[in-house]
């Protein structure tokens, strides 16, 4: 048995919560209150959860009733928070990386010559927690990075046990 690592797996448990859903959730929270009008749900607010699809149904019904109310306020916030929601629907069953590349990108599109008040409130809030998630990201990465480097280490201390 020479040359053999020991490999040992680290399972990390899915869907469950961490740093990305924390600041996405509220992030979420924030922009409902930005809302003139919520209807349906306790204090107005929803009371399903962020990120299902139940969620992402009322928002739909939302857009709709801002498309009739001729709310543009109302239905930029809608946007963001359908952009926020199907992120974190990203994020469970991909990667933190691609859910926050799904964010940047929508931000990105956006012609900040055709903003108005709500445009820019938005996309400070955007720019506030982006460090918050990136630099979350960045912390995962050196995780990842430690624990890759320990299984190095027990590789190399098995063959310096057998390769004299």
């Amino acid at each position: 048995m020479t040359g053999r690592c020991e490999r040992i797996c680290h399972e990390i448990p899915d869907g469950e919560a961490d740093y990305f859903d924390e600041i996405v959730r509220n992030v979420m929270i924030t922009i409902e209150g930005m809302m003139p009008q919520l209807p349906a749900g306790r204090n107005g607010r929803p009371q399903m959860n962020h990120g299902s699809q139940q969620y992402q149904q009322w928002l739909k019904e939302l857009e709709r009733s801002s498309v009739a109310l001729k709310s543009r306020d109302q239905f930029t916030l809608v946007q963001h928070l359908m952009v926020y929601n199907t992120a974190l629907s990203i994020k469970k069953s991909c990667r933190v990386k691609d859910a926050l590349k799904y964010v940047t990108e929508f931000h990105d599109r956006q012609s900040e010559n055709k903003f108005k008040d709500i445009d820019r409130k938005l996309r400070m809030l955007y720019e506030k927690v982006r460090r918050k998630m990136v630099g979350g990201l960045i912390w995962l990465l050196c995780s990842i990075c430690q624990l890759i480097y320990r299984v190095s280490c027990v590789c190399e201390a098995d063959l310096s046990k057998v390769i004299p």
